[in-house]
């Protein structure tokens, strides 16, 4: 073996191919680059749907995931002590009378704001202060009782379902009232999972509906919001959506493969003669391997930073486009958004397919397949590991009979005694021509067209003799491989 052969050596022979061939591995990077391109505007493109959704969903529902109704006022310590749930918001209801108008006064006890959008005026700093629809005829400093109107408001989220004549203030919570909780989970995964616990917890009651969904007393999901953030009450539906962008993504990899997956075989294949070249030195197949997995990791390199900053660009074309268009209709522009989650699913793609690629063509270029225009070399190192291959395990070499070589793996571990009868086994099996050299395997072949086409053996060593037979005729040294010495048929066994 040689010793030289080394991974450093390898990787060497890597690059110089790299730099010699620059046409073909241009065609590789350009392969490369246009599928990471493809599969990170999908992905970007998904993801920055999605945020604008959530986006929007936030501003016509709130940033609440559900609302737990109609509670009594001690729950409201088991909600604020959850180490699930990021934010509790309650407010409470009651009804106010003034001048023959009825009107349903509302108490939050903080964060007004995320809830509720001024048109003039500001928000109440006290119990003692409103702020009022501008709806009512009404203005602000107007009062109303023992309240002030400090401001006019235009919009309320829709999943409070607050009527026209509401009034709203702050801080005046009683413990006494039935209360209602704005509640906010600190992650979405699962998201309905977590408020069913909690429901739970609270023995509500529940009805399940024509989908086998579950549907509480006293327990109001914002599911605008929840299915803009990837969640539904029916796991099915769920796995479904997320399904859609897998589909597309692997629709792009498959065809994004079998592009890069030609270009490398068009280059490995024109390389068989050097691999082979490799092998007949000493290299392994392992190192090809490797040296061909090295090549793909720089060609990935150069290529995926390329393709992502493409993909970015190409993408934020396609959204400026969109915006024209939808600029008479939208009352806002659309951007990119970035979700870290959608950026791995396509960075995860962009691997597999490129690994996906790059390994079965180098699998392929390094086959055992003798072909007529080998070299004597390049025939030794194919019969040479057909052999090693079908060597049998220690515990195996007892029990194997003379035509069952399927097990056959490994010879190292094999004693002087166990290794006669192995290696008379392969002489009979393949026809070749066995010796010691330091009780290691030195194998050489006969390369006549016969010993190609058959397997019967030019030479077999008898169960009862520990020297091969004179009858033998061992290869002709120009029939051998230059850089293989024959093995000598009348050498005496260890």
């Amino acid at each position: 073996m040689m010793s030289w052969c080394k991974m450093g050596i390898i990787n060497q022979l890597s690059l110089r191919y790299l730099k010699n061939n620059k046409r073909k591995v241009i065609v590789i990077i350009l392969n490369i680059i246009l599928s990471t391109m493809l599969l990170f505007t999908v992905s970007l493109g998904a993801s920055t749907l999605r945020g604008h959704s959530v986006n929007e969903s936030i501003n016509e529902v709130g940033t609440h995931h559900v609302i737990y109704k109609n509670l009594n006022y001690d729950v409201y310590e088991n909600l604020i002590n959850d180490k699930k749930i990021k934010d509790v918001v309650i407010y409470q209801e009651n009804k106010l009378t003034y001048e023959s108008n009825s009107f349903n006064i509302i108490t939050f006890d903080k964060d007004i704001n995320k809830y509720v959008t001024l048109e003039s005026g500001r928000y109440p700093q006290n119990n003692k202060e409103i702020i009022i629809s501008n709806k009512n005829n009404y203005e602000i400093n107007d009062t109303i009782n023992e309240f002030k109107i400090v401001g006019i408001y235009n919009n309320i989220k829709r999943s409070l379902n607050f009527d026209d004549y509401s009034i709203i203030t702050i801080d005046n919570i009683k413990k006494d009232l039935v209360t209602n909780y704005l509640v906010t989970f600190k992650s979405s995964i699962s998201i309905y999972k977590e408020i069913y616990r909690k429901a739970d917890e609270f023995d509500l009651k529940y009805t399940l509906n024509s989908f086998g969904n579950r549907i509480y007393d006293k327990v109001d999901e914002n599911a605008w919001l929840l299915q803009s953030l990837g969640q539904y009450p029916n796991v099915k539906t769920q796995i479904g959506m997320y399904s859609m962008l897998f589909v597309i993504l692997l629709v792009i990899s498959m065809f994004s493969a079998m592009t890069i997956k030609n270009s490398f075989e068009i280059s490995l294949s024109e390389r068989k003669k050097y691999f082979g070249t490799l092998r007949s030195i000493g290299a392994s197949k392992q190192q090809i391997f490797k040296m061909i997995l090295f090549e793909t990791l720089i060609l990935s390199l150069i290529s995926i930073p390329i393709g992502l900053l493409l993909g970015y660009g190409f993408t934020s074309f396609l959204v400026n486009i969109v915006n024209n268009i939808m600029r008479e209709i939208n009352t806002f522009d659309y951007n990119i958004i970035i979700y870290p989650i959608y950026i791995i699913i396509a960075f995860t793609f962009i691997v597999i397919t490129i690994v996906f690629s790059a390994i079965k063509p180098a699998k392929k270029s390094l086959e055992n397949k003798i072909a007529p225009d080998m070299t004597d070399a390049e025939r030794y190192e194919v019969l040479k590991n057909k052999v090693i291959k079908n060597i049998p395990k220690v515990a195996d070499v007892k029990n194997t009979s003379e035509s069952d070589i399927s097990k056959w793996e490994d010879i190292d571990k094999l004693t002087g005694k166990e290794k006669r009868n192995v290696i008379r086994k392969i002489a009979s099996e393949f026809g070749v021509f066995k010796s010691y050299e330091n009780q290691d395997v030195e194998i050489s072949f006969d390369f006549s067209n016969s010993n190609f086409t058959n397997n019967s053996a030019p030479c077999e060593l008898p169960s009862n003799k520990t020297k091969w037979s004179s009858q033998c005729n061992p290869p002709s040294p120009s029939n051998s491989p230059s850089n293989v010495q024959p093995a000598n048929p009348l050498k005496t066994l260890p």
